[in-house]
């Protein structure tokens, strides 16, 4: 998730689609190679600051952007955005905004 597209995942996907049983976890994760993480109470002030309701995590590892960095593509892992459905599938991943494309993904994951 990136600072950028906070604003929405707050007003248009949590508020929205809460009720419908989703559930929106932010995860700061250390980016950059050397770079100590954010504290926990830093990002929790960040997520306050913001107007941020659901909960905000840290991790302390850097194992996401390490498991993209093995695959040598080039792709960047931040900002990345997980679905992961009731069956505890990953139902939409990406590493690009695309407020469209999430919305799809969350309203399929959904369904009854």
């Amino acid at each position: 998730m990136c600072g950028l597209e906070l604003p929405d995942l707050e007003t248009n996907i949590w508020n929205r689609y809460r009720s419908a049983g989703l559930r929106v976890v932010g995860i700061d994760t250390p980016a950059v190679p050397d770079i100590p993480p954010d504290s926990l109470e830093g990002v929790r002030a960040f997520g306050r600051r913001e107007g941020l309701t659901f909960p905000i995590g840290i991790s302390s590892t850097s194992v996401w952007r390490d498991t993209f960095a093995e695959r040598g593509d080039g792709a960047a892992p931040f900002p990345s955005r997980m679905l992961i459905d009731r069956q505890g599938r990953v139902a939409y991943l990406s590493t690009v905004i695309d407020p469209e494309g999430l919305r799809r993904a969350i309203e399929t994951a959904l369904r009854p």
